[in-house]
């Protein structure tokens, strides 16, 4: 176990990419970072479900190396396991061409694009039930656009600092929770 986790993990490993391919685990890995160490049962409590229903998807993350046991606790007559991710933030290996880890990139990002959809929906529900016409955090954009190579890593350059400046600029205190997802992808002519 390491003693104090990174600020961000670079995924290589295809077996690794393989382990994220449920909304359910990207929530744990995001409750994680956000809480630094949680035990089933207290992930249980914040994401409303069974500590049950979590023992095995903690167990395939450990297993890969994404979270790692933080301590092992007596919780009255039973021991209980924290677990805490191995870094705050976890990102892909842009320079990975490997099949099975593109494989695994596509399953994950399809949980993660289902996650931000139940995200989305929950927002504008509770937005419409408390009678909220508009947020200025609300945004969705779609662009497709033609880039040039050099255009192409200015891009991933910017999103780079993008995403390292949402992350510095995460504040346990402040009252309200963003999801932000950001997504890349190079198209075919015949996808436009």
């Amino acid at each position: 176990m390491s003693p104090r986790r990174r600020d961000l993990y670079t995924v290589s490993d295809p077996a690794q990419l393989a382990e994220v391919v449920s909304p359910v685990r990207h929530q744990i890995l995001r409750l994680l970072s956000a809480l630094g160490a949680a035990s089933a049962r207290e992930l249980a409590e914040h994401l409303g479900r069974q500590a049950e229903s979590l023992y095995y998807h903690l167990r395939a993350l450990e297993k890969v190396g994404l979270i790692e046991i933080a301590e092992v606790r007596r919780v009255g007559r039973h021991k209980e396991k924290t677990y805490r991710p191995i870094a705050r933030y976890l990102r892909t290996d842009p320079d990975q061409v490997d099949p099975d880890y593109l494989a695994a990139m596509q399953r994950s990002a399809a949980a993660l694009l289902r996650l931000t959809e139940r995200q989305l929906q929950s927002a504008l529900e509770h937005q419409r039930d408390a009678g909220v016409t508009r947020h200025p955090a609300f945004r969705i954009q779609q662009l497709q656009v033609r880039l040039k190579p050099k255009v192409v890593a200015e891009l991933n350059r910017r999103l780079n600092d993008l995403l390292q400046f949402i992350a510095e600029s995460d504040d346990p205190e402040a009252r309200e929770l963003i999801a932000v997802t950001i997504a890349a992808a190079p198209l075919h002519s015949d996808l436009a």
